[in-house]
């Protein structure tokens, strides 16, 4: 029987000792990125699934405009097809960061190598017949290609959490009232405050911004806060920019911070009151309030 077979055993069952060995160090990186990117991939499924949502009743709309039923059922098929297509790619990239991901299913599959490479080599040394042997090399060779390609695969997710520049946090953005929407009286000078938090994590270094509308005119502002008329370039050209003189160290989740001011309005109407909220790590939210003049 050829020597160069079992060589190849040998290599083979040195190397899945060599990566069982890796198999826990990756665990413990991966550890550190999985719970931000578990609650990255709820946010993105969830907000896949509205998409798809909007897509139907769109759809829905169009059918029953033009009256193909045919087109509806094969649009929506599509549609179905590629959201659910989206969501298993999501999914599955959360998977190569999980402890089954990393270290039971590669455990597993490099536990059957080495077993077969094993095998392989006592019965090259029985004298067993070479086809068996090689088929045992084969298997060998199957189940590390299989760990090799699921630790690349976690190697790649690791990577993409490591190059996410910040997250997305979601912050509840409301009246004095815990409302969204507020009415103020035609002429008559108002204290408005507008609070923001989070439940999901503490934040450093948080700066919100308010954006009012120049036909509302800011007669006041409390604590340390300034108030600037955007540019006209800006997104929000005319409107006057709210925001503290410095970003809060430290917001912990649960607890709410306020921005106060007076206004009087002119006008009647009902206006937008954009409020923009950046943090250390995270991606800039924006929540739309209303302010009715009445």
């Amino acid at each position: 029987m050829s020597e160069a077979i079992l060589q190849i055993l040998l290599l083979l069952a040195y190397l899945s000792i060599g990566l069982i060995s890796i198999i826990f160090p990756i665990f413990a990186i991966c550890v550190t990125y999985l719970r931000q990117e578990k609650s990255e991939t709820e946010k993105e499924l969830a907000k896949r699934q509205d998409i798809l949502k909007q897509k139907i009743l769109d759809l829905t709309k169009e059918t029953n405009e033009a009256g193909n039923s045919e087109y509806f059922t094969i649009s929506i098929e599509k549609q179905l097809q590629n959201t659910k297509t989206e969501l298993e790619n999501i999914k599955f990239r959360l998977s190569y960061l999980t402890a089954k991901g990393v270290v039971l299913i590669p455990s597993i599959a490099l536990g059957i190598a080495l077993i077969s490479a094993s095998l392989g080599i006592n019965f090259y040394y029985e004298g067993t017949l070479e086809t068996q042997v090689i088929i045992f090399m084969f298997i060998s060779i199957i189940f590390i290609i299989v760990t090799v390609y699921r630790l690349f695969k976690t190697i790649q997710a690791v990577e993409y959490a490591s190059l996410r520049s910040a997250r997305n946090v979601d912050f509840d953005v409301v009246y004095e009232s815990r409302e969204k929407v507020q009415e103020i009286k035609h002429r008559e000078e108002t204290q408005i405050s507008i609070g923001f938090g989070t439940e999901e994590d503490n934040l450093e270094n948080v700066c919100p911004r308010i954006f009012i509308p120049t036909d509302i005119k800011i007669t006041s502002t409390y604590g340390p806060t300034h108030v600037a008329l955007q540019p006209p370039k800006y997104g929000y050209a005319n409107h006057n920019m709210i925001a503290p003189d410095t970003p809060i160290v430290f917001l912990p989740k649960y607890e709410y911070s306020a921005i106060i001011f007076k206004v009087t309005a002119d006008k009647i109407g009902t206006y937008k009151i954009p409020v923009s909220i950046d943090a250390k790590g995270i991606y800039k939210f924006l929540e739309i309030l209303t302010l009715k003049v009445i």
